[in-house]
C-alpha cells in the first residue's frame, strides 16, 4: 500500500472536475494519534489555580492587542477581544448577583435564628412560673439587712 492517497476525479455541479481523496485510501491511512490534543502541563496549571490552556482563556496573549500604532494610540479591539470582554462582564455580573443573594440569605438566616431563639425563650419563661407565694419576698430580705 502506498503512503500517498490516491485521487479520483469528481464532477461538480458547475461542470468542472475536482480532485477528491479516495475514501478507501483515506480510511486506511495510519495517523499518529486519533485522540484529542492534550495541553502539556494543563493538570499542573489547574492545580495551581491557573488556566488549563493559557492561550485560550486569559493572559497577555489573549488580552493584549496584536499590534499598536507607532504613535502609541491603542489598536481597535478585535471581535475575539470584544467577545472575551463581554463574556467576562457577564460573569462578573453573575458573581455580583450571587454575592448579593448570599449576603441577603445570611441576613435572613440570622433573623430567623434570632426569632427561633426568642420564641424558645418565651416558651421556657411561660413553662417555669412559680406557684403560690414565694417563701421569702424582696421586702423581707430588705428589712433583714
Amino acid at each position: 500500500m502506498s503512503t500517498l492517497p490516491c485521487y479520483k476525479m469528481a464532477a461538480s455541479t458547475r461542470g468542472t472536475t475536482l480532485l477528491s481523496v479516495c475514501t478507501r485510501c483515506f480510511l486506511q491511512r495510519r495517523y499518529l494519534s486519533v485522540n484529542c490534543s492534550l495541553f502539556a502541563g494543563g493538570k499542573w496549571r489547574e492545580r495551581h489555580g491557573l488556566a488549563r490552556n493559557p492561550t485560550h482563556d486569559y493572559g497577555p496573549l489573549v488580552d493584549l492587542p496584536d499590534w499598536t500604532y507607532e504613535d502609541g494610540r491603542p489598536a481597535p479591539q478585535t471581535e475575539r477581544q470584544r467577545y472575551n470582554l463581554e463574556r467576562r462582564r457577564k460573569i462578573a455580573e453573575r458573581i455580583d448577583v450571587f454575592a448579593r443573594e448570599l449576603v441577603q440569605a445570611k441576613k435572613e438566616h440570622a433573623a430567623k435564628q434570632e426569632e427561633i431563639q426568642i420564641t424558645e425563650e418565651n416558651v421556657k419563661k411561660s413553662r417555669l412560673r412559680p406557684k403560690g407565694t414565694p417563701w421569702k419576698t424582696k421586702k423581707d430580705t430588705a428589712e433583714m439587712s
